[in-house]
């Protein structure tokens, strides 16, 4: 007869499971976090929108689940962040108005930047005032942007099943690359 592991065990097995899927995003493609990203082909552009479209529609799970998993990988995260310290456990979070609220505007500001893909002036001024404010207001250190980058991939690549192809993840790799960089702006 088998018995089911109990939950705590199968909660460890699903972090191991994101953590190995997280740097094997890493390993195979790369996000940049410096330097310049070329210009966006019309391929690239529909390879974003289309996998973005799927997310976007279920955009508070989308923020609550990519908060989490950066606050489980990177605990010392949360110190920016004085809403969510007492917050130990993925159920806390999840339950969290605060955190489902920052993963909102978290989703949103990627959803700009997607929507101004066809206008990069407008798309590089909406990043760097971001910057601008994490760098001032909130004293954010600037590695955590390619850290929440890595774990975005990796949500994109686990949700979107099939539809996440090399080239797909190359796409997103490449813009997730170019929010890091303008990110880094004001640093």
């Amino acid at each position: 007869m088998v018995t089911a592991a109990p939950s705590w065990e199968r909660e460890r097995e699903r972090r191991r499971r994101r953590a190995s899927l997280s740097s094997s995003a890493a390993a195979t493609m790369s996000i940049q976090d410096s330097g310049q990203v070329s210009d966006f082909s019309s391929d690239e552009k529909a390879a974003i929108r289309t996998i973005w479209k799927n997310v976007y529609e279920k955009y508070e799970d989308a923020g609550v689940a990519i908060l989490s998993r950066l606050f489980v990988s990177h605990p010392g995260v949360k110190e920016f962040f004085p809403k969510f310290r007492e917050l130990r456990t993925t159920e806390s979070m999840r339950k969290s108005p605060a955190l489902r609220w920052h993963g909102e505007r978290i989703i949103n500001a990627i959803n700009d930047a997607v929507e101004e893909l066809d206008v990069p002036a407008m798309q590089r001024l909406r990043l760097r005032q971001l910057s601008q404010r994490h760098a001032t207001e909130f004293n954010v250190e600037p590695q955590f942007f390619k850290e929440i980058s890595l774990i975005i991939l990796a949500y994109l690549e686990e949700t979107s099943g099939k539809d996440f192809t090399v080239d797909v993840k190359a796409s997103w790799a490449k813009f997730l690359s170019l929010i890091c960089i303008e990110l880094k702006f004001a640093y």
